[in-house]
């Protein structure tokens, strides 16, 4: 339980961090430039329950001898996303079939995708791996033109620990001076609700948590924190709508990359963020949202004007 009066206004790693790096006349793709855990576009993310980046089901980390480097790529035992992508622990990236995090392919042969659960300590699969169809993934997924998967992106609600503010740490005495959050800095942002002692009791207060976002130009809220000094929100910009991960990932537009973090879907503007961030002083003229034909995944791209494809 905080004192009333008492916040702090955080945003979510990849809206904080750099994304841009040195490069001359060539088109340059977050992909290469993740120096920060969960910058849009390098499929990573901080797990709040280790305090650890982590990369998106079906993804690990290209450089992972490199503690700088966030960027992560489609582990290369993904198989073809075909009619086949179907067993329990399936998902679709792309144009790939993958295993939920946590599980791996049972086999390599091309034609097994069920998913085994993976051995922590021996890196092994569990030789029972369950079986199933997975309702969230369909035979015909495919990523469209924007680089989304719009038939196995679902707006999933994140999940906070669901825990109440003690009935006794509310009384009249106190009433309208002790504020609670759900979630601690160890559990994360997500799901996080947020209370105020009332005359009448405990209340949920989300209107009040979202106009903090939005009194400091933010567009939504993503939950609170309690670190026991002070109650946080985590805020962001874009859509907010629910999301359940990278396969809501896709380009709204020629310039806007819209991705999912945090269960919140998130948009960040690639011309903005070509000119105004970079390393070493190094800026770009302009930016764009395009789909790597490579990977079939969206990324921002930086270029200046005279660079290969660059659209000024």
């Amino acid at each position: 339980m905080i004192s009333p009066g008492i916040f702090r206004k955080i945003l979510i790693p990849s809206l904080i961090g750099g994304l841009m790096g040195i490069g001359v006349g060539c088109v340059i793709t977050t992909g290469e430039l993740c120096d920060m855990c969960g910058d849009p576009g390098c499929h990573s993310e901080l797990d709040a329950s280790t305090n650890e980046c982590v990369c998106d089901p079906g993804y690990e980390f290209a450089n992972p001898n490199d503690p700088n480097d966030f960027d992560c790529d489609p582990i290369d035992d993904n198989k073809p996303g075909d009619s086949n992508c179907v067993e329990e622990h399936n998902i679709q990236i792309g144009d790939q079939c993958a295993c939920e995090s946590g599980y791996a392919f049972c086999t390599t042969a091309a034609d097994d995708y069920t998913c085994c659960e993976v051995d922590t300590e021996t890196g092994g699969n569990d030789s029972n791996p369950g079986t199933g169809t997975d309702p969230t993934t369909d035979a015909t997924d495919s990523a469209d033109s924007t680089g989304g998967n719009p038939d196995t992106c679902e707006m999933t609600p994140g999940v906070g620990t669901g825990e109440l503010p003690p009935d006794d740490a509310c009384t009249p005495e106190v009433a309208g001076n002790a504020l609670f959050c759900s979630n601690t800095t160890a559990d994360g942002p997500v799901g996080g609700i947020y209370y105020e002692c009332t005359k009448s009791g405990w209340q949920e207060m989300p209107d009040v948590a979202l106009e903090f976002c939005v009194s400091d130009n933010y567009d939504f809220v993503i939950g609170c924190m309690d670190n026991g000094e002070a109650i946080e929100f985590a805020c962001g910009d874009g859509p907010g709508t629910d999301c359940n991960g990278a396969a809501c990932d896709a380009c709204a537009d020629d310039t806007v990359l819209n991705y999912c973090e945090l269960n919140k879907l998130h948009a960040v503007a690639c011309d903005v963020l070509c000119q105004s961030k970079g390393k070493g002083g190094m800026t770009f003229e302009t930016g764009f949202c395009e789909v790597d034909p490579a990977d079939g995944l969206p990324a921002c791209q930086c270029c200046d004007s005279g660079d290969e494809g660059c659209p000024i």
